[in-house]
């Protein structure tokens, strides 16, 4: 595996691809959310990679790739996504996305329906509630004036992760995950704080989408029990816009499942996957015994 850079638009950014020349399941593709990188899915593929193959994307906006202004909206992420499957020559994938990355997958699934077999929203995020938007120029300032560490207290105080339910052992490895994440905000950079700016930008200055247009695909959404930032209940309703929709919140967990349970979200992510295979070969050979019948 080798990391591949594309460049388009005038935009250059990064992917790997996991091959698994055995698998007999379309590709997984992820696409990051916030302070997330290729990097921050390994323990994610590591259970996965013996089944699938797996691309995982630093799109523009995240990791080493280009900062992406807040004037493109997200369908410019369609061209970005589409090229590398291009380079790939993937016709159909499953699009896993977390958080931020929300209106990234579902935008691209509305552009191109006929590339998607199942599309996995980790805790979905389509607008920026209310109750932020009036903290949000709290948090500009203190990206502007690159004051990481009060960034960091300030993404706890807003509920990106769940202090109340970890101090009350609710979730699991709190207190190790709890230190590691302070840590990695505290480190950011003035490029990783403006890649995030301009994606908060983005989703703030976009319409919540309608997903009715997707309704039809084949979806799940994961969501950590104690999630605070995105709620169940928030979860819920984006399920409720699919035609067929697996909802599951993980148990011990708040918005950072991802991390928190990497083994067992990969699972459901697994079995969610299979599950679909065998619907669909069941739907496959209840045609099979009617023509016979006819």
């Amino acid at each position: 595996m080798a990391t591949k850079n594309l460049s388009t638009s005038g935009f250059t950014y990064s992917y790997d691809f996991i091959k698994n020349e055995t698998s007999t399941f379309s590709p997984i593709f992820i696409v990051n959310g916030a302070f997330q990188s290729m990097k921050s899915w390994k323990h994610i593929i590591a259970v996965l990679k013996d089944q699938y193959s797996i691309i995982v994307a630093d799109l523009p906006g995240w990791g080493d790739s280009d900062l992406l202004p807040s004037i493109y909206d997200f369908d410019m992420y369609n061209e970005f996504i589409r090229e590398i499957l291009l380079e790939e020559s993937i016709d159909r994938i499953n699009l896993l996305s977390c958080s931020f990355g929300t209106l990234i997958a579902t935008r691209f699934a509305k552009s191109h329906p006929s590339l998607i077999d199942s599309l996995i929203l980790c805790s979905p995020i389509l607008k920026i509630k209310k109750s932020l938007r009036k903290q949000y120029p709290e948090m500009k300032n203190i990206i502007e004036v690159q004051n990481s560490e009060e960034l960091s207290r300030f993404l706890c105080k807003i509920g990106l992760i769940n202090c109340k339910a970890g101090a009350k052992g609710k979730i699991e490895h709190f207190s190790t995950l709890f230190e590691r994440f302070q840590k990695m905000i505290s480190r950011c950079n003035p490029n990783e704080l403006g890649k995030f700016l301009e994606n908060t930008n983005r989703i703030m200055n976009f319409p919540e989408p309608n997903l009715k247009e997707i309704a039809g695909l084949r979806s799940m959404v994961l969501s950590g029990k104690y999630d605070e930032f995105t709620s169940a209940k928030e979860c819920q309703k984006v399920a409720a816009q699919f035609d067929s929709c697996d909802l599951h919140l993980v148990p011990k967990s708040d918005h950072m499942f991802l991390h928190e349970r990497p083994v067992y979200s990969a699972q459901k992510v697994d079995g969610f996957i299979k599950s679909m295979r065998k619907a669909s070969e069941h739907v496959v050979g209840k045609k099979m015994l009617s023509l016979k019948a006819s």
